[in-house]
């Protein structure tokens, strides 16, 4: 019976499980770019669908020292996957309006309807005091 030293099958246990994970990220990453390609599809649709205005074009109403808050709003509502999110799904259904430190869901709502208005395509004006 050979005898093996434990740097060689720790070595081999090694190189077995570096395989295993391999073949589980090739796994991971073929089923990834196909969701990927599924939501980003129907996003993409929902984007070049005809409306009076380009969607996501619509600026920030300014109402006196707001023009910080709706910079960073409008920073918020280009990141594709939280908008896509919101313009897909009804967030009221995720939300703990249980919370006593919270706001109840009331910004996570304002938001969603910020959201909402800036990405329908109908006006180039909105009213991002409405999350203040």
């Amino acid at each position: 019976m050979p005898i093996h030293s434990s740097k060689e099958i720790t070595a081999s246990r090694l190189k077995s499980k570096q395989d295993d994970v391999k073949v589980d990220l090739q796994s991971l990453k073929s089923s990834s770019q196909e969701i990927s390609l599924e939501t980003t599809n129907t996003f993409r649709d929902f984007l070049l669908s005809k409306t009076t205005v380009q969607r996501g074009r619509c600026g920030l109403q300014n109402l006196g020292n707001t023009c910080f808050m709706n910079s960073a709003l409008q920073c918020l509502s280009n990141v594709p996957d939280l908008t896509e999110y919101i313009l897909e799904n009804d967030v009221t259904k995720i939300l703990n309006t249980t919370n006593d430190l919270g706001t109840h869901g009331k910004l996570a709502v304002a938001y969603a309807n910020l959201i909402k208005a800036m990405w329908s395509g109908k006006q180039t004006i909105a009213e991002g005091s409405a999350v203040k």
